[in-house]
């Protein structure tokens, strides 16, 4: 008969009505792992019912009803991460754009020339040599007085937003380095995260896999192949079988269809060992399809994040938005003193006006 190999398991083709079909469905998991069970069947002897549920569908019911618990640790987790991975980002683009908004306003009122023409007030001044002639020495001086104000103050305000700019500038870099710094274990932000309840029971597939795995192999090898009683095998063959190197079920299972080359191995012998490890692979599987894996959270995830990630949310979190919020306040406090200087200018600038 035809078999496959996923793990090693060899059978003879199978009917719709076998006993290991109906026990993938009872146990609700694959166990068998038997592909394509309608394969080599004429029309009349395929199963009418259809294609096998996805796991989703059926198969991982089992597996969340035993795990429930776990399973719920595991997404509140997931939760806490997508949620921090989501303050990382908001986190990391505010402190961006404040420091854009810092730039600009330096841009912008960084210079006195962007404060005040000074080369425009200076060029009224032609008027003083009338006003000297008619003799009005007063106005002269205060239009001189006026201009020298207004150089100064434009002076002294674009010296005052380049301090303060500079200052805050200070405090941004070292609140993004503490930024990096706390939140440096928190992965990116992805776009088009899965659902937690998804990408937990994701990852439990995949320990409870490689929990598998390594339990299959173990027990195959634990499994002395010379203990079994099977016709036409007796002491001789068993140790021509040892002296290959071919003592237990895992190395019988590596090494089944090559055992035809060995010297007194025919096919018959090694029809009927197929026969036992097929026997012996399905009792150990129905075993692990049923068995409860002991498992904590930090089994799943790294085991300093749980607390770790509890912490920055609770604690670190917090404290870091505090911070930013009271440097967007400072930047919000220079902005609007600007605004009130600007305002300052403009009178200083129609005084001057008045002047002439």
């Amino acid at each position: 008969g035809s078999g496959h190999s996923g793990l090693g398991f060899y059978t003879t083709q199978r009917d719709a009505a076998c006993l290991w079909c109906a026990l993938d469905r009872r146990v609700g998991q694959p166990i068998s792992h038997f592909p394509n069970q309608g394969q080599g069947q004429t029309a009349s002897q395929k199963s009418p019912a259809g294609p096998i549920p996805t796991p989703a569908a059926s198969a991982l019911s089992p597996l969340q009803e035993r795990y429930r618990s776990l399973l719920q640790e595991l997404e509140d987790h997931i939760r806490r991460l997508q949620r921090l991975s989501q303050q990382k980002a908001r986190l990391h683009e505010r402190v961006n754009q404040l420091g854009l908004a810092q730039k600009q306003l330096v841009m912008e009122y960084g210079d006195p020339k962007q404060l005040i023409d000074r080369q425009a007030l200076e060029g009224r001044l032609w008027r003083n040599f009338l006003s000297h002639l008619v003799g009005h020495n007063e106005k002269v001086n205060q239009r001189q007085e006026c201009l020298k104000r207004l150089i100064n103050f434009a002076t002294d305000t674009a010296a005052g937003v380049v301090t303060a700019s500079s200052r805050l500038e200070q405090q941004r870099l070292a609140f993004t380095s503490k930024l990096y710094r706390v939140l440096y274990r928190v992965p990116a932000q992805k776009a088009g995260q899965q659902a937690p309840a998804l990408v937990a029971l994701k990852a439990l597939q995949t320990k409870i896999s490689e929990k598998d795995k390594q339990w299959f192999s173990q027990q195959l090898e634990q499994e002395i192949i010379s203990n079994w009683m099977i016709e036409g095998l007796g002491p001789t063959r068993w140790a021509l079988l040892r002296d290959h190197r071919i003592i237990n079920a895992q190395q019988l299972r590596k090494s089944i269809n090559d055992l035809t080359t060995l010297p007194g191995i025919g096919t018959v012998l090694q029809s009927r060992l197929k026969s036992q490890l097929n026997t012996v692979i399905n009792q150990k599987r129905l075993i692990m399809a049923q068995h409860t894996w002991p498992m904590r959270l930090e089994d799943l995830v790294n085991p300093l994040e749980p607390s770790e990630f509890r912490q920055l949310e609770e604690q670190h979190i917090p404290q870091i938005h505090a911070e930013l919020i009271n440097m967007e306040r400072e930047y919000d406090d220079l902005k609007q003193g600007i605004a009130i200087q600007l305002a300052q200018r403009d009178q200083l600038i129609k005084g001057f006006s008045e002047l002439f």
